[in-house]
């Protein structure tokens, strides 16, 4: 019922043709860029409980990068961009996550993630966003999600509610806009087996209409419902 688990990894990434090469005036290519370079390692104890109707996982990892690539705007003027290195930056932090099946038709997950990053070492002179003791852009500090989720044979239902908290961004422009507020969404779904291999299913996301921005500057959309039907021939859906 109990499992101890660890892993660690060390990886690279070359830079894209367009960080490298790129002729757009606002995101120039740096031929300069070198390789991003990572060195991770994380550690978890799962614990089951009430024969496995519960179980429940708590990780802590660990990221270390060097070299990351990073976008900035050089002039504010003429609002030219371009890649850069950061040089050195890691993040840490605690994940947690609770499954339970209380009812053999109801399932619900919860999860939670505590991240502190940081900026160590910093080749970047252009945005006081890549400072040296910044947090890195985009990364909440707190971030959860509840989901609910009713399964019986010819039907299901389920619900998942995430809640985003406040992150370091940048606006890229020099209006000095650095961060960018935590939202709650909730998105639904459903799936009805109509008859044999036929069955309907309706997805709604940000069914609350919330206004957010998942990058600074660019909106998310607002409440959105979907549906369709789905035939499933000879193992294969269509």
């Amino acid at each position: 019922a109990t499992t101890l688990r660890t892993s660690a990894g060390m990886g690279i990434k070359a830079p894209s043709f367009l960080e490298s090469y790129g002729e757009s005036f606002f995101a120039k290519g740096n031929p300069d860029l070198e390789p991003e370079r990572s060195r991770t390692f994380d550690l978890g104890l799962e614990q089951r409980l009430f024969g496995s109707r519960l179980r429940a996982v708590l990780t802590a990892f660990h990221q270390d990068y060097r070299d990351q690539i990073a976008y900035t705007v050089v002039d504010y003027d003429t609002f030219e961009g371009t890649y850069v290195n950061l040089g050195h930056t890691r993040a840490r932090g605690l994940e947690l996550e609770l499954d339970s099946r209380p009812r053999p038709w109801l399932a619900i997950l919860g999860q939670y993630t505590f991240t502190d990053s940081e900026i160590l070492e910093s080749a970047n002179d252009f945005s006081p966003a890549y400072a040296v003791g910044e947090p890195l852009l985009r990364r909440p500090r707190h971030q959860a999600s509840l989901t609910a989720r009713l399964d019986f044979p010819r039907w299901s239902l389920g619900a998942t509610a995430v809640r985003v908290g406040e992150r370091a961004d940048s606006d890229f422009v020099g209006l000095g806009l650095t961060r960018n507020a935590g939202h709650t969404r909730l998105d639904a779904r459903a799936h009805v087996r109509i008859a044999g291999p036929l069955q309907a299913w309706l997805v709604g996301e940000n069914l609350t209409d919330a206004t957010y921005q998942e990058v600074l500057g660019f909106p998310a959309l607002g409440r959105a419902v979907r549906g369709g039907l789905r035939l499933t021939l000879g193992g294969a859906a269509r």
